[in-house]
């Protein structure tokens, strides 16, 4: 077995997206509308991991120069709130969501307000968007040798 070095990077196939059917929480039924997600190791996301740490870090900092601990328990709100951002950072577009009967336009606005509604859509966004088997796959020609004729 051999791996093609040429293959795109997991960065790139991160950029492109993958597609995704949600599900129904505790069930195996498809919403009827799919969800396009980047994947973990592509630039929006690393780039909003990159600000997230950077933020906490100077939080921290200026914490530690006026002598105080830096607040780590963040509010229930604030936990919503970040995880609605995440979902946001990984959603591309959609295709099939519906608002009172008409199609339902992907903008980052119409997504805060789809997660904020429904934090299941978010939940499997991000699960999705953090799976990099979803983006970086073996090959569909198998590099192993045929095996030979059996000898009976």
């Amino acid at each position: 077995m051999s791996f093609d070095t040429s293959r795109p990077s997991a960065a790139q196939a991160c950029d492109d997206g993958a597609v995704f059917e949600p599900v129904y929480p505790g069930t195996e039924t498809g919403i009827g509308a799919t969800i396009t997600v980047r994947g973990p190791r592509s630039a929006a996301v690393r780039e909003y991991a990159r600000q997230k740490y950077s933020k906490a870090q100077a939080k921290e900092q200026a914490a530690r120069k006026a002598g105080k601990f830096a607040e780590d328990t963040p509010e229930l709100d604030e936990i919503d709130e970040s995880l609605t951002e995440m979902a946001l950072v990984y959603t591309i577009g959609w295709t099939g969501m519906d608002k009172d009967g008409a199609a339902l336009d992907f903008s980052p606005a119409a997504a805060r307000d789809l997660y904020t509604a429904h934090p299941w859509l978010r939940e499997q966004v991000i699960a999705e968007g953090q799976d990099l088997g979803k983006f970086v796959r073996p090959s569909a020609k198998s590099s192993l040798s045929t095996p030979g004729p059996s000898s009976s």
